[in-house]
């Protein structure tokens, strides 16, 4: 059957005309693509991080081992540069840590740990922060010899509970330096003076123990409870640092209790003391008399006794001992020197050589007794002595002391208001009726505070 003509030009007409535009497909959103980081930027990130954590530990380093070479922080030399690390603050422990460890196996010489603790305890200071210490405390319970004596470098410039515990367990140490140094550290801790004085006590009947070391870490504390334990190493030990130690606590703590112990002490047989030594006990009784006013005649009589027993053949010692009786006005002493004086001055008239010296000789023993007016006098004969005015300055000084001594402070006052501030405090020292004018509000200007 044909097709229609039309039917077979449909196709050709198709191809014949224009194409029309397609409608528009719906919107898509582009693709999501992800942005990655150059190739190795983390790498070079982790890099960095870990120069900069090694300089920091290199720098940190380089002040400790300065600061180990120095160690004059008196001068402030060393000091500086531990205070550049405690700075730095948290960010410095890990590596100050770092440092400890590195000591205890060897690797860094002994001297880092002490420099390192001491920085340690300084960052503690400023932060409070109780890990830091609990951080050491393991370093130190963990580690050996060189460690522990660098941490107890650090902790004794700390006065907190926490130290008492790092260092109370180093007491059982067997290494005599370590404990030694480890009460040192514990008598600064005053803050638990009750506690650590407990603890310290018990060593005084241990064998073999740092007992001068002790007494002063007691003294240091106040611990009254070890005095009967210091008498009866003050009567009987022959150790010379342990023996000075007691002196100086029963200076401090001592009652009349104290007073036979010390006469035991000062009355061993020539030789057996030093006159240093000799001469801080003769301290300690004048102290002990002048505090307490039971104590006052057995100081005294302790005084005369070793004063008579020793000017025979210890005359530096026996006269030190007569000079510690003048606050007590003893008349005995006075009137020995007194001797001694006029002696010398009678020597002088007949060889007709000047007694400038001797009048103020005379008028400073007299000061020292107390004996107001006979002081001036001597001062009178030794202003008219000082024909070319050499000493007045000194006769000035001491005028003015025994004006006030001797009732009369505005005059005194008027004096020393001529005087400069340097010699005014040292009058202070070696005079002390002084200290009472100290005291009164009104001439409080004259004596301001030492710095």
């Amino acid at each position: 059957m044909a097709r229609p003509t039309a039917l077979l030009l449909l196709p050709l007409l198709a191809a014949a005309l224009p194409a029309q535009d397609a409608p528009p497909a719906p919107p898509t959103e582009p693709p999501r693509t992800t942005v990655e980081a150059p190739r190795g930027l983390l790498a070079v990130a982790e890099a960095e991080s870990a120069r900069s954590a090694r300089a920091l530990r290199d720098s940190i380093r380089v002040r400790l081992r300065n600061f180990a070479e120095t160690q004059d922080t008196a001068a402030d030399r060393g000091k500086g540069l531990l205070d550049s690390v405690v700075i730095l603050g948290p960010d410095a422990v890990p590596l100050l840590l770092e440092v400890l460890r590195d000591v205890e196996r060897g690797a860094l010489d002994a001297s880092f740990a002490g420099a390192a603790a001491r920085a340690l305890c300084g960052i503690y200071e400023r932060t409070k922060n109780r890990e830091i210490l609990a951080a050491l405390e393991q370093a130190v319970q963990k580690s050996g010899p060189a460690v522990r004596h660098g941490a107890l470098d650090g902790l004794a410039q700390l006065d907190d509970s926490h130290v008492v515990d790092i260092a109370v367990p180093l007491l059982a140490a067997g290494d005599p330096a370590l404990v030694a140094r480890a009460v040192r550290v514990l008598g600064r801790q005053q803050a638990s003076a009750e506690a650590v004085g407990a603890q310290l006590r018990l060593l005084l009947a241990q064998q073999g123990a740092p007992l001068a070391e002790v007494v002063a870490a007691l003294d240091a504390l106040a611990d009254v409870a070890a005095l009967d334990a210091v008498h009866g190493m003050t009567a009987k030990a022959d150790d010379p640092a342990l023996l000075l130690a007691c002196v100086r606590y029963l200076a401090r703590h001592g009652t009349r209790a104290s007073v036979p112990p010390l006469g035991k002490l000062l009355l061993r047989p020539d030789g057996a003391l030093s006159d240093v030594l000799q001469k801080q006990g003769i301290d300690a009784v004048q102290t002990i008399g002048l505090r307490f006013s039971d104590a006052q005649a057995p100081a005294v009589d302790l005084l005369l006794e070793i004063w008579r027993k020793l000017r025979t053949n210890r005359l530096v010692v026996a006269n030190w001992a007569r000079w510690q009786l003048g606050p007590f006005k003893n008349e005995e002493a006075l009137r020995s020197l007194e001797d001694e004086v006029e002696e010398a001055i009678a020597t002088n008239r007949k060889m007709r050589s000047s007694n400038l010296a001797r009048y103020i000789e005379q008028a400073k023993n007299r000061l020292r007794f107390e004996a107001w007016s006979k002081a001036l006098s001597a001062l009178d004969k030794a202003a008219d002595e000082d024909s070319r005015k050499n000493r007045s300055d000194e006769i000035k000084e001491l005028r003015a002391v025994a004006l006030y001594g001797h009732g009369k402070p505005t005059s005194a006052e008027d004096i020393l208001h001529e005087i400069s501030i340097e010699r005014r405090l040292a009058l202070l020292q070696e005079y002390p009726v002084l200290q009472k004018m100290a005291r009164e509000p009104r001439f409080k200007d004259l004596f301001p505070p030492s710095k």
